[in-house]
């Protein structure tokens, strides 16, 4: 059963901490796409938590979590912060980090500030800095991406009126379906989760999300890379507009110890859209690594090698 509370963060904002599992399993801490949360994490949750402890928390500004106080920011590093102040309350020292889009940044820059902090890394659609660099295979976007955040941080209280009609079920599958017709969802999008994240995505204060996305548009952990040193696994989408698949690629030519699973017809939305063949790579990752607490399952594992 998923526990919530809600901890003191560094900065004395609040942060909404999430947890479920095996009391005593491996720490898997969740690191979330900037429009997630706990939902979007569900199938992922479901398989592993029988043998993990599993750990979540909102960023800052959003969703349950309290924002950024005056004179703090909602840059990746203080959102590193926030997770070491997690891992902190929990009690928890070395965890395995698991990070789906900007929650691979996140990661990344955890492991700058502390190389040894983890256990091992696994990066779902992610890149390692500057989005919009590479999002749909030009550097483009980059140059407009100033321009529209000042404007959703400006404005965006006058489109509250719409929230209503996005709450509203036939309007989000409308709206899924525009994006699996123009390719940026695929057609095995589950959509009971994107309608489920949808529903608390819409009272979002768009202001706060445009100004993570703009300290997530400048943020660059490339030369990092290289000096990774825990187990790392890379999951893309061959057909990923956001972070394309080109960027795990460089990644796993970077950092030392690294594996690629390039998710043939998947998209941004990989763990919703084959979360069966996500969750098995995953256990395969962790069994070989020997970091899946399960004894029969470490035994078939020991045996397969």
């Amino acid at each position: 059963m998923m526990s919530r509370e809600t901890i003191k963060g560094p900065d004395g904002n609040p942060l909404e901490v999430y947890e479920t599992g095996r009391a005593d399993g491996p720490a898997l801490i969740l690191s979330n796409g900037l429009g997630g949360n706990i939902i979007a994490w569900r199938h992922f949750v479901r398989f592993f938590e029988t043998d993990f402890r599993i750990i979540s928390w909102d960023y800052r500004g959003l969703y349950k979590s309290g924002p950024a106080p005056e004179g703090s920011n909602y840059s990746i590093p203080k959102h590193c912060e926030d997770l070491r102040a997690v891992l902190s309350h929990k009690g928890v020292t070395k965890p395995i980090l698991v990070g789906w889009s900007m929650g691979v940044q996140v990661n990344l820059e955890f492991l700058r500030q502390d190389p040894e902090g983890a256990l091992a890394m696994i990066a779902i659609n992610g890149t390692y800095g500057r989005p919009f660099t590479t999002a749909f295979h030009t550097d483009a976007l980059e140059g407009l991406a100033p321009s529209f955040f000042d404007l959703l941080k400006g404005h965006w209280e006058k489109l509250s009126w719409v929230r209503p009609y996005v709450r509203q079920e036939t309007i989000v599958r409308l709206f899924a379906r525009a994006l699996q017709t123009l390719g940026i969802a695929g057609h095995h999008l589950d959509m009971n989760v994107f309608v489920d994240l949808a529903d608390e995505w819409v009272d979002l204060d768009i202001g706060i999300y445009a100004e993570i996305f703009d300290e997530l548009a400048r943020h660059d952990a490339g030369d990092l890379l290289s000096e990774i040193q825990i187990p790392t696994l890379l999951i893309a989408g061959e057909r990923d507009r956001f972070t394309p698949a080109a960027c795990s690629e460089h990644m796993l030519r970077e950092i030392p110890d690294a594996e690629l699973l390039e998710v043939e017809a998947s998209t941004h939305f990989t763990p919703i859209e084959f979360p069966d063949l996500v969750q098995m790579r995953t256990r395969k990752f962790l069994q070989s690594r020997q970091l899946y607490p399960t004894p029969q399952l470490s035994q078939k594992a020991s045996e397969a090698s």
